[in-house]
């Protein structure tokens, strides 16, 4: 055997040898369907929500309707025991968006309750300052929170979460696709909290940056989205990845959710 034959041998064990070592650091995913379909039934008028429905597996499980004050906007949703069991009040500036709020969810826990004050520039929330408190436990738990948004193309790339506590914070990161973003289904605002996005989110890296030793890890979301003729988003599915180990990822579970949306005819 020649030394031209001994290398070409020695090229391709290598080769073969790498290529056995990337394939071993790639993951399986495994998907897998969530038992729950979302289903939300949304009343709106031009690009306002009116009220919305939400529905899991079919069933009935809340109703949310706003009310406007012109100065005061409320958000109530209620469970199908007519109870309140979320509030938020919107306390208007003049440039048609809110200055603060209130925010207070009720459930079989406790009582959770938001103070909340808004930045913006050019329309778009910059900046949201809340104090809250966690009436869950024994001990009533509270501090407060910063989270600061990055926009770039009438859309937020980023948003930084600080709470109090914390040295430092966690920032998701977003990517979009051309589609208009012509609802806000996702936080049901009504631009009540400034500008929507442009465009719809297709993709986040979610809790980058988080400290070391906290329950956080990065993880990954991905969208995609049906249409009705009109453009309105009827199905979106949601793929979640969470944190897994990129040296020896093994099986890793992604998790599909899947979100319909209806319209009045």
């Amino acid at each position: 055997m020649n030394n031209k034959t001994k290398l070409l041998l020695f090229t391709l064990g290598l080769i073969l040898i790498l290529d056995a070592c990337k394939k071993s650091e790639e993951p399986i995913f495994i998907y897998e369907y969530s038992d729950e379909i979302v289903k939300y039934k949304v009343d709106f008028l031009d690009t306002k929500v009116i009220d919305y429905s939400k529905y899991i597996n079919d069933e009935l499980v809340e109703t949310t309707v706003f009310n406007d004050y012109d100065s005061i906007i409320e958000r109530i949703t209620r469970n199908t025991e007519n109870q309140i069991i979320h509030k938020i009040t919107f306390t208007m500036g003049e440039e048609g968006v809110a200055i603060s709020s209130q925010d207070s969810s009720f459930t079989t826990s406790g009582l959770w309750v938001t103070k909340s004050t808004y930045k913006y520039e050019n329309g778009f929330l910059i900046e949201w300052y809340y104090d809250y408190w966690d009436y869950s436990g024994i001990n009533v738990d509270s501090g407060n929170v910063v989270i600061t948004n990055t926009i770039d193309n009438e859309n937020i790339s980023s948003q930084k979460t600080v709470p109090n506590d914390w040295a430092s914070g966690c920032t998701d990161y977003f990517a979009y696709n051309w589609h208009l973003n012509k609802l806000d289904i996702s936080y049901f605002l009504n631009g009540i909290k400034g500008k929507n996005t442009k465009n719809l989110i297709e993709s986040i890296s979610l809790r980058n940056g988080c400290p070391t030793g906290t329950s956080s890890s990065i993880a990954n979301k991905y969208y995609e989205y049906e249409f009705d003729y009109e453009g309105y988003v009827t199905k979106v599915y949601e793929y979640y990845t969470p944190s897994y180990n990129t040296v020896e990822p093994g099986e890793v579970i992604r998790t599909i959710n899947t979100t319909i949306y209806e319209y009045p005819e």
